[in-house]
């Protein structure tokens, strides 16, 4: 069996190995029964391919905690639109003992930009009191959603309470690059 080639300038030859016609029928009948059988797998998998592809993607967080003596200040920060990101605040007592704390509303406030520029944060202290045992986590605040412009770079908290009437004050900035 000779094959023509009619592509180059100069045909050529080329010969096969001389299979005779039930053979060859027979091997296109296996390869078609074989892709057959691959239809659903090949079917399912692009159909998996778009289903993860079509999912929305999942806002990944980003959390930064300082500690001052036996407060840690715990801040979650996760992008939920282009422009907005939503705030959770905690204050965890890591000491050794329970502790009585005093503060204000809000117990943690947040602004976004830089030092020179960005606006105060605005306080109210009503003096709510609250006993933190050891290892205990307190949120007072509801997650606050923040509109960010691309400008913004810095995330700035700071949370202010007192313990045995000794006034704390515990700042935070939070790089924006690092928030997906």
């Amino acid at each position: 069996m000779e094959l023509l080639l009619l592509r180059t300038r100069n045909p050529k030859r080329l010969s096969l190995p001389n299979y005779g016609a039930l053979e060859l029928e027979s091997h296109f009948l296996l390869l078609q029964k074989g892709l057959n059988y691959l239809k659903p797998i090949i079917i399912l998998c692009i159909f998996l391919l778009f289903v993860m592809g079509c999912q929305s993607k999942e806002n990944k967080s980003i959390i930064k905690e300082v500690s001052s003596e036996s407060i840690t200040v715990r801040v979650k920060v996760e992008r939920e639109e282009a422009s907005k990101i939503k705030i959770h605040t905690e204050l965890v007592n890591t000491g050794d003992n329970s502790i009585g704390i005093i503060h204000g509303d809000p117990l943690t406030g947040a602004v976004v930009g830089e030092r020179s520029n960005r606006p105060d944060i605005i306080y109210s202290f009503v003096g709510i009191s609250k006993s933190l045992a050891k290892n205990e986590v307190y949120s007072f605040d509801k997650d606050k959603m923040i509109n960010i412009t691309p400008e913004d770079q810095i995330l700035y908290t700071e949370t202010i309470f007192s313990i045995n009437s000794e006034r704390k004050t515990i700042e935070l900035n939070i790089n924006l690059d690092e928030v997906d």
